[in-house]
This record gives structure tokens, C-alpha cells and sequence, in this order.
């Protein structure tokens, strides 16, 4: 899958029906007694934006949008106007005034810093009680970002990738200090595998016409497989600067660092979903590199090695586990 720089048409999303939802087994024993199986880790979004379309005008604008992006081929951004902004003052009355409720640069607690890692990935909390669950943020809206090192505001020193949401400091944080950020966003959405046949339109009169459904689903790092290429992806990278590697890329690779003291950089375990394997690493090279969730460092892997990599639960929290070879 591309992203393609296509902004879904914001007067239908705004009338859109939808939101957050997990998928979640539940079994009931012999006695009654309910377990839940958490498949998903994180929520994922989707919609129906039918409920949007009030007019033939908008109804030929989603037919457009739905060629152009080959059905549920390549995903693009989706404004939620229940969800579009790391500030949580920020209600569907700002949605086309957004200034008037800024992101703050203490919104989102992004790591910590270790005196190495200069990349990290913004996200929103959603808070509740004593938990708090993290959603990447994977497209940022331009010129919202602020960002703060133990509360002072960084006006420079910093960038974002805005089709990732990771944000790379120009020198590292040093060994403690508290990394926030906040945004604006875009939903990476698709259209959902049931209109990828047919999109259902209808022609109601000689003016109108109207959508009986039209489904879409949020893609979480997703990619086009091609009939040559290895179904979990991957490949080999040579670097000689630390790099970070996102899922979306592949699963399996093999690595080259040019020189010592360099570091891979994947997710963050916690907006990972349990299990695994997530990557397989494999050093090329003639020298250790250091394995990053993050800030959190997840081990060595040395030259000629090859290294498995999980995500267990452990007392509630989740961590990356290595299977090193």
C-alpha cells in the first residue's frame, strides 16, 4: 500500500458515523466464569461515511476519491471530527477553527530521553481511571507540532516526518529528560474490503443519488504484497548512522552497520500487540549494534548473529523479548 495525499472530503466525514474498537475473544468456561482474549493491543478506527453524503455534488466527490485510490488499495488521511487533535479541549466546534484550541507541547508523553535515541513517535493518550492507552500518530497535520524537553517549550533542534509522526531531534535528549509533544492528525484509513468490488452507488432521482454503505477502516502499518516478494517483507540495509525501522517497511532484514556503537530503532513495545515475531534481525556486519524500542533498549545483537524479536506481557506491561541465535 501507498498513502496517497488525498484528503478525504471533510464536509462527509463530518457527518460520518464512527469510531474506536478492539477486538477482543471471549470464552465462556463450565462455570461461568467469562476470560477475554485481547487481540488488539491498541484501538483501531473505522467508519461508515455514507451517513455524510447529503447531496449529488459530495456523492461524486467520494466516487472520485474511491478510483483514485484503487478501491482499498492505498490508504489516505481521514479527518475524525471527534479525534483530531493530541489537545482533549479540542471538541467538533473547533473542527474547522482548530486555532482556537492549539495542541500544547505537554499533551503526550513521548519517552524518555537516554543520551542516544533522537527519534520518537507521536501519539495520543487516552486516559481513564489509573490506565492510559497509546494510539501512533501516523499523519500529522502541517505546522501543529510543538514539542517540549522536560516542559520547555523547543521552538528548533527538531522535525517531523509528517507521513510517519516520528520526530527526529538534531542531538539526542540527554538521560532523563522527559520528551512531550502534541498535534494535530489524520486517521491513516482504507476502504473497507466490502466495496473493494463493487462501491454501491445509486441514483435516487435526476439530482440525487446516495450510498447504502460506504465502510472505512484504519490501516495500521499496512502494506501491498507483491507476488515476488516475501510475505512479511523485509530486505537488507547498510547504514552507517543509527536508523529506525517501522513494520510497515518488512519484518525480516538483514543489517549492515559500518561501524560500532550504531543503534536500530523499532516501535515502542507498548503500541505493539502481543506476540510475535515482529522482526527477525540478522548482523551482517563486523560490529554489535544496540536493539532501541524507542528509548527503551532492548538488547545487543552482535556481528553474525540473528535475533527474534517478541512482545511479552510481563506483569502487565508489555516488553520486547529477544530470541538471539
Amino acid at each position: 500500500m501507498t498513502l496517497h495525499d488525498a484528503l478525504f472530503p471533510t464536509d462527509v466525514s463530518y457527518g460520518s458515523v464512527g469510531g474506536p474498537g478492539f477486538y477482543t475473544n471471549l470464552i465462556t468456561t463450565d462455570s461461568g466464569v467469562d476470560e477475554a482474549v485481547a487481540r488488539w493491543s491498541r484501538p483501531r478506527r473505522s467508519y461508515d461515511v455514507s451517513y455524510g453524503i447529503k447531496n449529488y455534488t459530495q456523492l461524486q466527490t467520494v466516487r472520485n476519491h474511491y478510483n483514485a485510490r484503487l478501491g482499498c488499495q492505498n490508504p489516505f488521511p481521514y479527518k475524525d471530527p471527534l479525534d483530531f487533535s493530541t489537545n482533549t479541549a479540542a471538541t467538533p466546534k473547533h473542527y474547522s477553527n482548530s486555532a482556537a484550541v492549539p495542541p500544547s507541547n505537554a499533551d503526550a508523553l513521548l519517552g524518555v530521553g537516554d543520551g542516544t535515541t533522537t527519534t520518537f513517535r507521536l501519539r495520543k493518550p487516552y486516559a481513564s481511571g489509573s490506565q492510559t492507552v497509546y494510539a501512533p500518530i501516523a499523519i500529522v497535520k502541517t505546522g501543529t507540532t510543538v514539542v517540549s524537553l522536560d516542559l520547555v517549550d523547543q521552538a528548533s533542534g527538531w522535525s517531523v516526518n509528517l507521513l510517519t509522526g516520528l520526530i527526529t531531534f538534531t542531538s539526542p535528549p540527554g538521560a532523563g529528560v522527559v520528551v512531550r509533544a502534541g498535534c494535530e492528525f489524520y486517521i491513516k484509513l482504507r476502504y473497507g474490503k466490502d466495496v473493494d468490488r463493487v462501491l454501491p452507488l445509486r441514483c435516487d432521482d435526476f439530482s440525487t443519488g446516495s450510498l447504502p454503505s460506504v465502510p472505512l477502516i484504519e490501516d495500521i502499518d499496512g502494506s501491498t504484497i507483491d507476488e515476488d516478494r516475501l510475505p512479511m517483507g523485509g530486505g537488507r540495509k547498510a547504514f552507517s548512522a543509527s536508523i529506525s525501522i517501522a513494520q510497515s517497511e518488512g519484518v525480516s532484514w538483514e543489517l549492515v552497520p559500518a561501524s560500532s556503537g550504531l543503534t536500530v530503532t523499532v516501535e515502542a513495545a507498548a503500541d505493539m500487540p502481543s506476540g510475535g515475531p515482529h522482526y527477525a534481525f540478522y548482523n551482517a556486519g563486523a560490529d554489535s549494534l544496540t536493539l532501541k524500542g524507542s528509548a527503551t533498549t532492548i538488547g545487543t545483537l552482535a556481528a553474525g548473529a540473528y535475533v527474534r524479536l517478541d512482545i511479552w506481557k510481563v506483569g502487565g506491561s508489555k516488553t520486547w523479548k529477544g530470541m538471539y541465535v
